[in-house]
């Protein structure tokens, strides 16, 4: 309703060529779960509309009704193309901070997770994957894979500029978690190349 009121260097959507639909009432796989259980009719019906009506497909991953669309997407052959952009596996910080019992469970969770997303990935068309340890995952796939990551840069993009980083030492500072699938260990082998050339310091904040 604000449309007009944006700034024209912004990019405006255009509400007459997007629609939104609510799949269920969840937010987590395990309120997936659950909406599943008790709506599995409304649900199923919903995702095949989806699929019937629209040309191509795109999901973004992990995504817990992947393997709904994938499965009943086999009937009418529709394009799909996945953003392979996280690991529910090592991303959920439920699994990497449990312990005993619980640790054991969420494993199990998590394993039975991803062998459900190998399964589902084997039916697509193209999947990008945000590291090559994702992707490796889906090598079986006959889907064509590339390695991206958003942004994504080129060498030409990027060049020195005399008017930032004038101080002696250079400070940088990365927020995030501290999980595996933030790749900390590119930002760090960087550092390490920088510090060859420059008076440079990293400093990461985060849980």
């Amino acid at each position: 309703k604000d449309e007009e009121k944006i700034s024209k260097n912004f990019l405006k959507i255009q509400n007459k060529n997007i629609t939104f639909v609510n799949l269920g009432k969840y937010r987590s796989f395990l309120s997936f779960i659950l909406y599943l259980l008790t709506h599995p009719f409304k649900f199923v019906s919903t995702v095949i509309s989806l699929i019937k009506s629209n040309n191509k497909i795109i999901v973004r991953c992990p995504s817990p009704s992947l393997f709904f669309f994938t499965t009943l997407n086999l009937m009418y052959k529709k394009k799909i193309t996945i953003f392979l952009v996280g690991d529910v596996y090592s991303q959920s910080e439920k699994i990497v901070n449990s312990h005993f019992l619980k640790k054991i469970i969420y494993k199990i969770l998590g394993k039975a997770l991803i062998f459900i997303e190998r399964i589902s990935l084997k039916n697509v068309d193209l999947i990008y994957a945000y590291n090559s340890y994702l992707l490796l995952r889906h090598k079986s796939s006959n889907a064509k894979k590339i390695l991206t990551l958003t942004p994504r840069y080129k060498i030409k993009d990027i060049y020195f500029r005399k008017d930032t980083c004038q101080n002696k030492k250079i400070r940088i500072l990365r927020v995030c978690w501290l999980l595996p699938s933030k790749k900390l260990e590119n930002l760090i082998l960087s550092i390490k190349i920088l510090k060859k050339i420059f008076d440079i310091s990293l400093s990461i904040v985060g849980k």
